[in-house]
């Protein structure tokens, strides 16, 4: 696994390339814990048609105001140095972000 917080469970880590299957199991572990809200901004989110085959359709929010991507579940803020679709293909990280609060970064995005 790539190099992870030791908080358990993990709250942020960095991927070395081609670490996809450890980056998505922690993406997952994120999503899982929500109990109101998950929100994904991220420029390449794509293929929206076919989750709504499979799934209740989501709400989408075109916003080109931003260059890196984000996750917000609940209230806390994890910043995503790679497009969601392709994490762990390449080097990155993902952080949480204790500086700022999900109602923050959603009114200047929004």
């Amino acid at each position: 696994m790539g190099i992870v917080c030791t908080s358990l469970p993990p709250v942020e880590g960095i991927f070395h390339a081609n670490q996809i299957y450890d980056a998505h199991v922690l993406m997952t572990r994120f999503i899982k814990q929500a109990k109101n809200r998950i929100v994904v901004i991220d420029n390449y989110v794509d293929d929206l048609a076919k989750h709504h085959t499979q799934y209740p359709p989501v709400t989408v929010h075109v916003n080109k105001s931003s260059h890196d991507r984000f996750l917000i579940v609940d209230e806390s803020v994890y910043h995503i140095g790679a497009s969601i679709k392709d994490l762990g293909q390449k080097l990155c990280a993902v952080t949480l972000l204790n500086s700022i609060s999900a109602t923050e970064i959603l009114a200047k995005l929004i």
